[in-house]
């Protein structure tokens, strides 16, 4: 699931630790348990993400991968989809974040899906969601946006990741 997913980046990432947490509440206890960046309630700023900012809301964790142009975002996360070949499941993929069905991070997204991982991509249809559905603040107050502190102890960026859009990222990550 998304909280088990990003415990395990987590893991990889930082070394040993339980990172593990419900969804909901997983970019809170980041910030506050955890000691390794911010969070907020970012008040309109819906569109306004960054390379690596966690985000929780009701029942979901995602990670955003990096913003487009358009203003849309590649997210990664783990969520159930819709099977074309009847196996049902989901299960960790790259995902577009924006208002329109041809934004550019899900036209990324889907690419990228599509070229990596086609068994994945013959079974379930690349996902596009709106920034209301997955930036909604109403789930309680452990919902919101975690951001690393790239000074303080944990995570780095000596490669400035932070700066790319998304397709350098996945440029960076898929190299041709």
């Amino acid at each position: 699931d998304c909280s088990g997913y990003l415990g395990w980046v987590l893991q990889q990432v930082l070394g040993p630790g339980n990172f593990v947490s419900p969804a909901t509440g997983m970019a809170r206890r980041l910030a506050e348990r955890w000691r390794l960046g911010d969070w907020s309630l970012p008040e309109g700023e819906k569109k306004c993400f960054r390379p690596g900012d966690i985000v929780s809301i009701r029942g979901h964790v995602w990670l955003c991968l990096g913003g487009c142009e358009d203003g849309s975002q590649v997210i990664l996360h783990s969520t159930p989809s819709p099977s074309r070949t009847g196996c049902p499941g989901g299960g960790v993929q790259l995902s577009g974040l924006g208002d329109g069905p041809e934004c550019q991070g899900f036209a990324l997204a889907r690419r990228y899906m599509e070229t990596w991982y086609p068994e994945w991509s013959r079974r379930y249809r690349a996902v596009r969601k709106p920034f209301g559905a997955y930036t909604d603040w109403s789930g309680g107050e452990d919902c919101g946006r975690f951001r690393w502190d790239l000074d303080g102890p944990g995570l780095t960026d000596p490669e400035r990741i932070r700066d790319l859009g998304a397709e350098e990222i996945l440029q960076t990550l898929y190299p041709t």
